[in-house]
């Protein structure tokens, strides 16, 4: 994607977000846009706003998947087409479904903490992968918090490219990961030939254990996991608890704690002020080459890459 296309998305992207706290606040919201992407038929950006309070409302002509960050919490509600949903606790890795000419209204009060990757679909476009391609994005209707691991594995590479501004995958590869990502949008909303029986998810945390969980592990960034401490905080087993966590994030706690640590780490960089071992030091790595392994391991960078990038 050329500068030009990118100011342009950044700035179309920029004019959704406005504040609605404080009230009084008529400016405009600090969105960091980190990078866009050019794949086969759409356009991969990647959007944080961090625990900014923000209004999102658009309607545009093309399709939007909204896939969220693993560590993205909401306490606020999402509108499409109709279709609401109020929700306080984490949205990781779930997928908001918007298709052409419907609009999307998001509101996150405080205590929100959004990251979001957004694929925007060109049917139309001259690169699109084949016939199907159009047939799946026409096919699309509205959804908000689907589900699928497949489409949070693929979520997850195409947000760390999307971040970094960069692709190591050939076009062949970058094809054949969204026409699946499509794929498996269109099966999960039961829209394409071949889409499976939703999976009834039972034996997860409840929402009041989620909040429990998330707001205990921000408070303890810097330290390892207990799961007997965490376990007591929502009055289960450790066993039950193991269970229950994973069923719920799709990850082992202390798995989830690094994910956690990674996106804080990620703010903190973005402030030249902070050297690279106090922030090791400040999310409980013991020492800044521990920290540089681990971020490498979930950013495909080192610390130092991704500050020179931002």
């Amino acid at each position: 994607m050329t500068t030009a296309q990118l100011s342009t998305v950044r700035r179309d992207i920029s004019g959704w977000w406005k504040h609605i706290d404080p009230a009084e606040s008529a400016g405009d919201l600090d969105v960091n846009v980190d990078h866009a992407m050019r794949g086969p038929g759409c356009t991969i950006t990647h959007v944080d706003l961090h625990e900014q309070p923000h209004l999102v409302r658009f309607e545009l002509d093309r399709p939007m998947l909204l896939i969220y960050d693993p560590t993205t919490y909401l306490n606020g509600e999402r509108d499409v087409d109709g279709l609401r949903a109020r929700r306080s606790g984490p949205m990781g890795d779930c997928v908001d479904v918007v298709p052409p000419n419907i609009k999307f209204e998001g509101v996150a009060d405080r205590g929100s903490r959004i990251g979001c990757t957004i694929v925007t679909i060109d049917p139309q476009a001259d690169d699109s992968p084949d016939e199907s391609w159009s047939e799946m994005a026409g096919s699309l209707r509205p959804a908000l918090g689907l589900k699928n691991r497949v489409v949070s594995a693929l979520g997850e590479r195409l947000r760390t490219f999307a971040r970094l501004g960069t692709c190591g995958w050939s076009t062949g590869y970058l094809q054949g990961a969204t026409t699946l990502l499509l794929h498996e949008v269109c099966e999960e909303l039961k829209v394409g030939p071949h889409a499976r029986r939703a999976e009834p998810r039972t034996g997860g945390l409840s929402a009041w254990a989620q909040r429990k969980i998330l707001d205990y592990l921000q408070e303890h960034l810097d330290q390892k996991v207990d799961l007997d401490a965490l376990a007591s905080q929502v009055r289960l087993s450790r066993f039950h608890f193991s269970r229950a966590f994973k069923k719920t994030f799709g990850v082992p706690p202390c798995q989830y704690l690094m994910r956690l640590r990674i996106a804080k780490a990620s703010d903190l960089l973005r402030d030249p002020r902070s050297s690279i071992t106090d922030v090791a030091l400040d999310l409980g790595f013991p020492t800044s080459a521990e920290f540089a392994r681990a971020f490498r391991h979930a950013m495909c960078c080192t610390p130092r890459e991704f500050r020179q990038r931002c």
